[in-house]
């Protein structure tokens, strides 16, 4: 197997292969009752998704085909710090298990710390194994918990620390993982909707404010 990746930018890959891909991946996840977003997301949707981000794809040089592909957007959190948001990692399914993961998690943590970002950011379903697997096995730490609207699962966030970050222990991931956790299950539904005491306690909080 030769496989290469590379910005898509210097292939001859185009989006509309790269959507395709990504559907094609995700499959998978449908088929086992998973309703990422990507998966009912349009081609427009997608385009406009890919605007201010870096794509990258692994190819296969031998057979002349694109078999993975994953998305680097650089963004600011709310302390003003440079980080790299990780979207869409897709392998396909024919590619699965030779490691194609790990070279594209690889290859957007080169360029996140060549554009200076303090970390690497992504999410998944707690239900796709395969996903938090290659995750965890390429330095992401899980830090939390989250839903997302147009989904139907809980998701773990993922951070992997590319430059000295204040906290950054083990007890303190975990603090604040529960306290992420907690809040998420509490609140939320796993599509994303409010429970009813989210609206409980905003009724609360209103009223100490008036």
């Amino acid at each position: 197997m030769s496989i290469s990746v590379l910005p898509i930018e210097q292939t001859s890959i185009t989006i509309e292969q790269l959507y395709e891909l990504i559907k094609s991946a995700f499959q998978e996840r449908k088929e086992a009752g998973l309703n990422y977003v990507c998966l009912s997301m349009t081609i427009h949707e997608f385009m406009e998704e890919l605007n201010n981000s870096i794509p990258y794809v692994a190819i296969d040089r031998e057979a002349s085909v694109v078999c993975g592909c994953t998305i680097l957007k650089i963004l600011n959190n709310k302390k003003g710090l440079l980080y790299g948001l990780e979207m869409h990692t897709s392998v396909d399914p024919k590619y699965k298990n030779r490691g194609i993961g790990s070279m594209l998690i690889n290859a957007i943590k080169a360029k996140a710390i060549e554009m200076k970002c303090a970390y690497l950011y992504c999410s998944t379903a707690i239900s796709a194994k395969s996903a938090i697997r290659v995750h965890l096995k390429n330095g992401y730490k899980i830090v939390g918990m989250a839903s997302y609207p147009q989904t139907n699962y809980y998701s773990y966030r993922f951070r992997l620390i590319l430059s000295p970050l204040p906290n950054d222990n083990f007890v303190y991931r975990k603090f604040i993982f529960i306290k992420s956790a907690l809040r998420t299950l509490l609140l939320y539904n796993a599509d994303g909707s409010n429970r009813r005491i989210y609206y409980l306690l905003k009724r609360i909080k209103e009223r100490r404010v008036k």
